[in-house]
């Protein structure tokens, strides 16, 4: 069945499967217990995850030029391939050089998957004369993903109870060599091999020269990138404060997996929605919805702090609400700009351009995350949660009459 299919329609059954089993990370938030299981701190933790987003940020680029000159599917099965020796790595050689080697592997793994795997889809759509289905099978895959993360967070209880914490990471290596089997029936569409040759033909001007000039010179693109931005950046801070405020408000382990399952799913739902009405959440009301989604949300967490519930269950609920809101922005920061970017790209560089606005995200992150931690070490938790919210609000009014004016 698989075989009998063109290659076109075979890429586009696979890369969902595909984006499923590399979001199906199973130890990822279960990090700090893992390395403190053999004996390296929470500042050796974090710092650890610096060194990963540095590895990514710094090779974010090159890898997507590897991607658009060498083949999309060649990045993505390198990308597995990175992963599971990352991942077999961490959990042959459980000390401090072993963990920091696997950090890097993991960096550079998905920085070689970032922008191929939606620019192979666009092409594989544009082979077939159906670009314009780009964004509803992109929040799909999107869906697909978060769809692997319940799964995940479902089953992590139960692998703990049986095998202990490092029994994730080996749950993990085998979801990675699956990974790495469907990866190898992918196929580069005709388009991508003219698409190469017209790159390597192009001696008078670089592929960042290209680039450069789409970014700085488009007004549509210059106006889209604050939207993008700031929708991600929201996204990012609550991913960094959610422990300190679940932690603040005293919730079990346990609890924790089953709230990021129940958020999990709500940015599923949120992918669904993009996947069910493209028109809307790609038009300016569709944009301020989401652009405005990270406000909400940590008002709402700021709200759970200043006014705590009696009722645990209720509290609960309030709890999941503020978090699920920020799926908004997470599905079109991941969604809808994406799929802008893709269809105003030029076409030998596709991965490149939208590696360029991760870049961007990427940076804003960095200087943003020190700003927040600074919040957090001049003020209480309910405060700076609050004053995020404000801080967001400023930059995604100007940032939405941006996009909402682009042509």
């Amino acid at each position: 069945m698989l075989f009998s299919r063109p290659p076109g329609e075979r890429n586009l059954l696979l890369l969902p499967i595909e984006r499923f089993l590399r979001d199906a990370q199973f130890y990822d938030s279960f990090l700090v217990a893992l390395y403190a299981s053999v004996g390296l701190g929470a500042a050796t933790t974090m710092a650890f995850q610096s060194v990963f987003m540095v590895t990514m940020l710094a090779a974010e680029l090159p890898t997507a030029f590897f991607s658009d000159r060498w083949g999309k599917r060649h990045s993505l099965l390198l990308s597995a391939l990175l992963q599971i020796f990352a991942v077999a790595l961490l959990y042959f050689c459980r000390d401090f050089w072993g963990i920091l080697v696997s950090e890097i592997i993991i960096g550079l793994s998905y920085a070689f998957s970032s922008g191929a795997d939606t620019a192979l889809e666009f092409e594989t759509l544009r082979a077939l004369g159906r670009e314009k289905e780009n964004l509803h099978r992109r929040s799909w895959n999107f869906a697909a993903g978060k769809g692997s993360l319940v799964l995940v967070m479902l089953l992590s209880a139960g692998i703990i109870a049986l095998g202990g914490l490092w029994a994730l990471v080996l749950a993990q290596l085998i979801i990675q060599i699956f990974r790495l089997a469907v990866t190898l029936f992918l196929c580069e569409p005709r388009v991508s091999e003219r698409n190469r040759a017209s790159l390597v033909a192009q001696e008078k001007e670089s592929a960042f020269s290209i680039i450069g000039n789409f970014l700085f010179k488009n007004p549509s693109i210059r106006r889209v990138l604050p939207l993008a931005i700031v929708t991600w950046l929201g996204n990012w801070l609550v991913f960094w404060g959610r422990n300190l405020f679940l932690g603040e408000l005293g919730f079990s382990e346990g609890a924790w997996g089953w709230l990021f399952a129940g958020v999990n799913a709500a940015a599923l739902l949120a992918g669904l929605a993009v996947a069910r009405w493209p028109a809307f959440f790609s038009s300016p009301k569709g944009a301020l919805l989401a652009g405005f989604s990270p406000v909400f949300g940590f008002a709402g967490m700021a709200g759970c702090l200043f006014f705590p519930f009696s009722n645990s269950v209720w509290l609960i609920a309030a709890v999941f609400l503020a978090m699920a809101v920020f799926q908004l922005a997470h599905s079109f920061a991941e969604n809808v700009i994406p799929d802008f970017i893709h269809q105003r790209a030029p076409k030998e560089l596709q991965a490149t351009a939208i590696s360029s606005v991760t870049v961007f995200r990427r940076l804003a992150g960095v200087v943003i995350g020190p700003t927040f931690g600074w919040l957090l070490g001049a003020v209480d938790l309910a405060t700076a949660f609050a004053l995020t919210a404000g801080l967001l609000s400023a930059i995604v009014l100007p940032s939405f009459l941006l996009f909402r004016n682009r042509k």
